[in-house]
């Protein structure tokens, strides 16, 4: 099962910022971000990934074409993918079959791309980390609650 790895911060704007200063190197490095603000139903949070990871025209917006593209990426001349879930506690609410459909899928993905390194950041603002967590919980997925100077602190 995926693991989450919760990075709490005081605002979405200051982790942004951070992620982009700590993490980003544009020649090698492509970061996606996807924000749970508009990831409200399975259609929608397909959309925002379609766009995120720039998904060939042939994806058809369904769980399977979801596992196939993002599992793949070989259209992304980068060796490192960062991909960033803004107000990942807004992800998918009120969609808990497919939240756990979705994060089923993202466990896979650093173990079938060989070439490519893929971090997956939870994002969460200061305040709003309980209700993230208690979705994790219910559906029985591991998850760590970082705060996001702490992280990258120990990257340094």
């Amino acid at each position: 099962m995926y693991r989450a790895i919760n990075i709490i911060c005081e605002n979405r704007s200051l982790f942004i910022k951070t992620v982009r200063e700590k993490q980003a190197n544009p020649t090698t490095t492509l970061i996606a971000m996807v924000d749970g603000i508009n990831c409200e139903t399975k259609i929608d949070l397909l959309t925002e990934f379609s766009k995120a990871l720039q998904f060939p025209e042939y994806f058809g917006c369904n769980w399977d074409a979801f596992d196939e593209c993002v599992n793949d990426l070989s259209w992304i001349n980068k060796k490192k993918i960062i991909i960033v879930l803004l107000d990942a506690q807004l992800l998918l609410r009120n969609q808990e079959n497919d939240y756990k459909i979705f994060l089923e899928t993202l466990h896979d993905i650093n173990e079938s791309l060989i070439k490519k390194e893929v971090i997956i950041f939870h994002h969460v603002d200061l305040g709003q980390e309980d209700i993230l967590e208690k979705r994790l919980e219910k559906i029985k997925c591991t998850h760590a609650r970082v705060d996001i100077k702490d992280y990258f602190s120990r990257l340094s």
